[in-house]
């Protein structure tokens, strides 16, 4: 995929050579190397941004029935004009709106396909970033430097870290 095959505002389907990964939702912004995207859960809720390397893209889709079906679940507008990115890094873009923010970050390094760290960002640099890590119970869990060299998506803001984020107050 390139640059070009995304528009601004569209909804899309996306699937990575990740193992089982799939996003949907509407594209936010796009780079020559990366494109985030606003998800929607499968009920048609926020589930935050995702940030997918483009090269990592093997399937796009768009006017999909399955789109049709969350456009009309939806229970808000998902307007990309909350979020404000510009040309440059969109990988630190992305970790430092999480960190000003205060959202959870869940960050995928080197193409796991999984989630290898979640938490809060709190620092950034161009060759690394702090994460105040939490379980999947809504506790602290220390901390780690990851590389951002490293990561290949990071998602922030999801309806998960939303959910995590309740517990960590509630308790």
């Amino acid at each position: 995929m390139k640059r070009s095959d995304f528009q601004i505002g569209q909804m899309i389907e996306l699937y990575t050579d990740s193992e089982d990964k799939f996003g949907l939702g509407f594209v936010v912004y796009v780079d020559e190397a990366d494109v985030i995207l606003h998800g929607l859960t499968e009920t048609g809720q926020d589930d935050g941004l995702t940030l997918y390397c483009i090269d990592e893209v093997v399937k796009l889709a768009y006017d999909t029935q399955y789109c049709a079906k969350l456009k009309r679940m939806m229970r808000q507008d998902f307007s990309s004009a909350e979020y404000r990115f510009a040309e440059g890094d969109l990988k630190q873009q992305l970790l430092r709106l999480a960190q000003s923010k205060n959202m959870i970050a869940e960050i995928q390094l080197l193409q796991s396909g999984s989630r290898d760290v979640m938490g809060f960002v709190s620092e950034v640099t161009q060759e690394s970033c702090l994460i105040g890590q939490i379980d999947i119970y809504g506790q602290r869990d220390g901390f780690c430097r990851i590389s951002t060299e490293s990561i290949s998506s990071i998602r922030v803001n999801s309806y998960e870290g939303r959910s995590l984020q309740l517990l960590m107050e509630e308790s």
